[in-house]
């Protein structure tokens, strides 16, 4: 890739990318600087480019600075945040720090920027939050290529549970070398990683590995798909949390620019779809959440789960609890028990009945 020629302008999934950033940024500052068990907010940007492109558009660094300033601007208790930037290329770490000088920043916000290579730069991060216990960090890793982020390392920066990553992968590179003759070590680590031997029948079982090997690995994994219109190229966003409710806020931050199936680049982007067709992406994608989690109670021993329980499953499948409750209201194909005399409801849908067992449901 010449790094020079993308940083010049962002094509529409990068833009989009990072949309999608800032949103969820936004609401992962929001919820940790209101929490009484968070004291200090760590945000790593490891391939943090030189902030902006030369036509003015704004950058993963500067993104991340500026949010952390904004949030704590709105927030009446002093929280101290910390943004990590780092970058392997001197030029960029240098012309970031000249960017960042005209920027006034809290005295409750700290920013550091370092010229290093990512594997070089993560052991000393997991040595330096390994003990931590009121801290949070989120890392936003978006290498220049796959080879720079073995899937081993990923899951090593996961040692700690109060750390939830980002990841951006350029998934079309991956599935068109996984049968090449030429010797790619990272890639054969990333084959191993999602248990495959040759290249699978289509993309998307790609990002469907990756993410469902990161929920093996028991995390909470979502995933995201971009388009580049320029060369039909596909990329995608991986999120890994230890926290469900890291998730849900993914998931909410995706199915805001792909309100259709929350799965992929906004059609709105891409070009007009038929609504009619819309419509019918949108309702397969409910059956599909419907079908799982029918699935998911069959193989219970007692087929039967509570509301927290579905709520969980809800939400590992890409989904919403506003999701659910429509299909509930097309088909009611649950049984449920009532364990409350409270309002009669399905109980998945507000925080304090993810915690309480509130309903008991099964196949009709």
């Amino acid at each position: 890739m010449n790094y020079e020629r993308f940083f010049n302008s962002f094509s529409m999934h990068t833009e989009i990318k990072l949309m999608l950033y800032k949103q969820y940024l936004q609401n992962y500052l929001l919820i940790l600087l209101n929490s009484a068990y968070t004291n200090t907010i760590h945000i790593y940007d490891l391939f943090c480019g030189k902030g902006e492109t030369e036509d003015g558009q704004v950058g993963s660094a500067l993104i991340s600075v500026k949010q952390a300033i904004s949030s704590a601007c709105s927030y009446t208790k002093s929280k101290r945040i910390v943004v990590h930037l780092s970058d392997k290329n001197k030029a960029f770490c240098e012309g970031l720090k000249l960017k960042l000088a005209s920027i006034a920043i809290p005295s409750n916000i700290e920013v550091s920027i370092q010229c290093k290579e990512f594997k070089d730069e993560v052991s000393n991060i997991i040595s330096r939050h390994d003990h931590e216990k009121n801290s949070k960090v989120l890392f936003f890793i978006d290498p220049y290529g796959y080879k720079d982020t073995p899937p081993e390392t990923l899951l090593d920066l996961k040692q700690n549970p109060n750390t939830e990553i980002m990841l951006f992968l350029p998934v079309s590179f991956i599935y068109r070398f996984i049968d090449s003759p030429q010797s790619n070590p990272t890639l054969d680590k990333w084959k191993t990683f999602m248990s495959i031997s040759g290249r699978p029948t289509d993309l998307s079982i790609i990002v469907d590995l990756i993410t469902s090997r990161f929920s093996r690995a028991g995390f909470y994994s979502g995933s995201f798909i971009l388009n580049n219109q320029q060369n039909s190229n596909k990329y995608a966003i991986f999120f890994v949390s230890s926290n469900v409710y890291g998730l849900e806020k993914f998931n909410e931050t995706k199915w805001a620019i792909d309100p259709i199936e929350g799965s992929q680049m906004c059609r709105n982007f891409t070009g007009e779809v038929i609504p009619s067709i819309a419509e019918e992406w949108r309702l397969a994608s409910l059956d599909r959440l419907s079908n799982s989690i029918k699935e998911h109670i069959s193989a219970k021993p007692n087929k039967m789960i509570d509301n927290i329980e579905l709520y969980d499953a809800v939400i590992r499948q890409g989904f919403l609890p506003r999701h659910f409750n429509e299909v509930w209201k097309q088909n009611p194909f649950l049984e449920r028990e009532f364990l409350t005399s409270k309002t009669k409801s399905n109980y998945i849908g507000y925080d304090y009945t993810k915690r309480v067992p509130l309903v008991k449901f099964w196949l009709k």
